[in-house]
């Protein structure tokens, strides 16, 4: 789906935090940078909460992987690929800095690199029910409005 730049404009007047409000501007003024700044500037619900462990699959060494949420500690990331996101656990940051992968803001990442050369964005999400089959569990007790889960979450359902 092809978003404006004044559909992302007024969705950024419903932003409270700064922080996302600069990321929202840097992106759309930046054509490379147009579809970040459209998962940015949508609801909370589409950013995204990733352990290191989980980007160990999805990146590659040498990428530069820019998350539109979080990153979290949960295990280590043997690649040296360069993380950015809108903010860092405490804990992941120790992480990283242990293990000397280059990190950064996606403000910064922006500046620096505005053509978005080498930029891989992931999104880490995944249906609910298929997250409960691979757990071995039923997802049809679950209310239909919960459509989608992060990955990483331990989900526990009673009666199934």
């Amino acid at each position: 789906m092809k978003i404006s730049k004044t559909k992302i404009k007024n969705r950024l007047q419903g932003k409270t935090n700064p922080s996302t409000m600069k990321v929202i501007t840097l992106a759309k003024n930046q054509k490379a940078w147009l579809s970040f700044a459209k998962i940015v500037a949508g609801p909370t619900r589409n950013y995204v909460s990733i352990n290191l462990e989980d980007l160990n699959e999805k990146v590659s060494a040498g990428d530069i992987a820019v998350i539109p949420g979080k990153i979290l500690s949960l295990g280590n990331l043997e690649k040296k690929a360069k993380l950015c996101a809108l903010s860092f656990s405490k804990s992941a940051i120790e992480k990283l800095k242990k293990a000397k992968i280059e990190f950064c803001l996606v403000d910064e990442e922006i500046k620096k690199n505005p053509d978005a050369k080498g930029v891989k964005i992931i999104q880490h999400r995944e249906p609910l029910r298929e997250l409960l089959l691979k757990q071995g569990k039923s997802g049809s007790r679950l209310c239909s409005r919960t459509k989608h889960a992060a990955q990483d979450i331990n989900i526990s359902v009673e009666g199934s």
